[in-house]
């Protein structure tokens, strides 16, 4: 979605289209000089709660408790799962934008953006904010269309899931957060006790990149799916030529 680095926006609206909407805005992701914000092409889980407990709250996480929703628990999996520890070396765990920390049974029913906040803990797995839809993608036009950037795979996601969670709050209603319809039908404010699948995020540091290539034959200086090759730390890298005689193919 991006390179770095790129300063999180505090009031980005996905939903111009309708008006100056202070419930419908949130911060985005802030990337890092020699980072890049990577977004997966579909959910990697089933469909889940935003919040396992009763009240059912749009808190993300909080230093009440503490406190963390099941949206946040479910990221630190996947990122246990699916990640190796050189792998997870590389992923930046920080605390992410634009999401409501206050105590679980309260919420954030404000009615306005202003109530967001930082995470209280770090991620290096998250799910997007409903700002990063616009900030990234363009996204311009909530609950009406839908959009080739935000489909899943085939136009149905993966895990029989029926869309994806964001991870920022409606603020004007302390059990609503923000996700995204099977089909990439634009964000629309959901109960948090519905179930909604994670298409994960991660900001990944490029400094020990040594190679980028196209996955499908190895080519150079072509976008679209990349094969990245990384040298880990304290690992020396060798060298070697070689000189090739006669016509190609012979």
């Amino acid at each position: 979605l991006a390179v770095g680095a790129v300063a999180s926006v505090p009031d980005a609206n996905s939903y111009s289209q309708f008006g100056n909407l202070a419930h419908t805005k949130s911060a985005t992701t802030s990337v890092d000089a020699d980072e890049a914000l990577l977004w997966a092409d579909d959910t990697v889980t089933a469909g889940f709660a935003f919040d396992t407990n009763a009240t059912y709250r749009n808190t993300f996480d909080s230093a009440t408790g503490p406190y963390q929703s099941n949206l946040a628990a479910v990221s630190d999996a996947v990122g246990l799962a699916n990640y190796s520890s050189f792998e997870q070396s590389l992923l930046r765990a920080a605390a992410v934008e634009g999401v409501c920390t206050a105590a679980q049974p309260v919420g954030c029913p404000s009615g306005s953006y202003m109530q967001q906040s930082d995470s209280v803990n770090p991620y290096r797995v998250f799910a997007l904010s409903v700002g990063d839809l616009n900030k990234f993608l363009g996204a311009t036009s909530g609950y009406v269309s839908s959009d080739t950037n935000l489909v899943c795979l085939s136009s149905t996601c993966a895990n029989n899931s029926s869309g994806f969670w964001l991870r920022s709050a409606r603020w004007d209603a302390a059990n609503a957060v923000f996700s995204v319809r099977n089909g990439g039908i634009r964000p629309i404010g959901e109960f948090a006790n519905l179930s909604f699948g994670l298409r994960p995020a991660v900001r990944l540091n490029l400094d020990g990149l040594v190679l980028s290539a196209l996955s499908s034959n190895q080519s150079q200086g072509a976008s679209g799916d990349l094969r990245l090759t990384f040298v880990e730390s304290d690992k020396q890298l060798h060298t070697w030529s070689a000189s090739v005689v006669g016509a190609a193919g012979s």
